[in-house]
């Protein structure tokens, strides 16, 4: 008995402890995986009031806010005050509609939402039967009540129809005031080869870079990581003053790049530049006379290819959107240089109209230049030339240009 009394009490006391440690367990499991947090800087938001045609605020009424590309729904209502809000938008156009029972629908199409901003819509109901449908076109407030940060924003159809060269993104910083260019990065460093801006006169490490509301931003150059294509781009916006905390590795300013996404519909691009030597200017300097092949520019050719395709999955839940481009060069360039004549590849100096010295004499090629004997006539003669040197010099051609 006693031999099994112990055998079994060991075993409900590891039991017990290990019930007991399993909250514990799970605390540090759930802790190593927090809930997740939504960041503004990738969504926008509708906020505003509704009212009645007295200007007095109408609680309880029901708001329907729709994203006109993916026919996705967010319902809210309004408070005992009668303001609504709803947050976390992905950016794009929406339809919004407000219904109370004793009034006309209140229904207003193509509400724009920026990225990291607050779109104010007030309706002004009149009384009628939910039937009755008041269409209302909206219009952008001349003053930004919601938000005190100084921002600028360049929408999809400004990075579509604005003519940039090479469609570099980077350059339609320079569409807002206060950015200056300080030149671009090497492509060892970049290859995207953006421009490094300067906003206000600061230096442009302290700008932070939000790529749909991810960081951006290389560690070491503080350059961005990612540039995407002009085709893959719904908004730009750029924030010199005043941005808010969740930005506090930014000292200068917060660029956000917010990319498309797919809609109900398939849409998508395709295109092709090509540039070569044909409508190249030539350079004065250097192409004042055509080469051996009768060109005054040398072959280049440049092009740049891509496009994007987006559209649905599964109708109003599940959407895919893909870009790619992709550039192809090979530059040719016209130097002047100087190159060895053909009476100086066999030793022949004398066209150069300067004394030659032999550094070398019967000991060794450690003679002082002061103790060095002259080439008569600037020639050098046939056995002291190197048979290596003249093996490299067939590999580079005669001069093609007097001088």
């Amino acid at each position: 008995m006693a031999a099994s009394a112990w055998g079994v009490k060991p075993l409900e006391c590891a039991m017990h402890s290990a019930f007991r440690a399993l909250p514990l367990s799970l605390f540090v499991v759930f802790a190593a995986f927090p809930p997740t947090l939504f960041g503004q800087a990738v969504f926008g938001s509708i906020s505003g009031s509704v009212t009645d045609p007295s200007g007095a605020g109408i609680p309880g009424a029901k708001v329907i806010i729709s994203d006109a590309g993916k026919g996705v729904s967010y319902n809210t209502s309004t408070n005992e005050s009668g303001l609504y809000t709803q947050s976390h938008l992905i950016v794009g156009l929406y339809e919004i509609r407000i219904e109370v029972t004793g009034f006309s629908a209140y229904v207003q199409r193509n509400v724009s939402v920026e990225v990291d901003a607050v779109t104010q819509v007030n309706a002004r109901l009149t009384i009628g039967q939910l039937g009755q449908v008041v269409n209302v076109s909206g219009e952008v407030p001349l003053l930004k009540t919601e938000r005190s940060d100084v921002s600028d924003t360049i929408t999809q159809k400004t990075v579509q129809e604005l003519p940039v060269l090479q469609r570099d993104m980077s350059q339609l910083y320079f569409l807002i005031p206060g950015v200056q260019a300080s030149g671009t990065t090497a492509a060892s460093e970049q290859p995207h080869d953006v421009y490094r801006p300067k906003i206000g006169g600061q230096y442009w490490g302290g700008i932070a870079f939000q790529l749909d509301g991810t960081d951006n931003r290389e560690s070491v150059l503080g350059e961005p990581i990612i540039t995407p294509n002009f085709d893959a781009v719904s908004e730009l916006k750029i924030t010199t003053t005043a941005y808010d905390a969740e930005f506090g590795q930014a000292s200068q300013a917060v660029i956000s790049m917010q990319t498309k996404s797919g809609t109900n519909s398939f849409h998508g691009s395709a295109f092709w530049y090509r540039r070569d030597n044909n409508l190249s200017a030539r350079d004065p300097f250097k192409q004042s006379r055509p080469g051996p092949n009768g060109r005054f520019i040398p072959g280049t050719l440049w092009n740049q290819v891509g496009g994007s395709l987006g559209g649905p999955i599964q109708k109003d839940k599940t959407f895919i959107f893909g870009d790619y481009q992709g550039s192809r060069q090979k530059n040719g360039d016209s130097v002047l240089v100087r190159v060895p004549t053909a009476a100086e590849r066999s030793g022949n100096l004398s066209g150069l109209g300067v004394p030659i010295f032999n550094p070398c004499d019967a000991t060794g090629c450690n003679v002082p230049p002061a103790s060095r004997q002259q080439f008569a006539g600037g020639i050098i003669s046939s056995t002291l030339l190197s048979p290596q040197a003249q093996a490299l010099l067939q590999f580079i051609p005669l001069p093609n240009f007097p001088g």
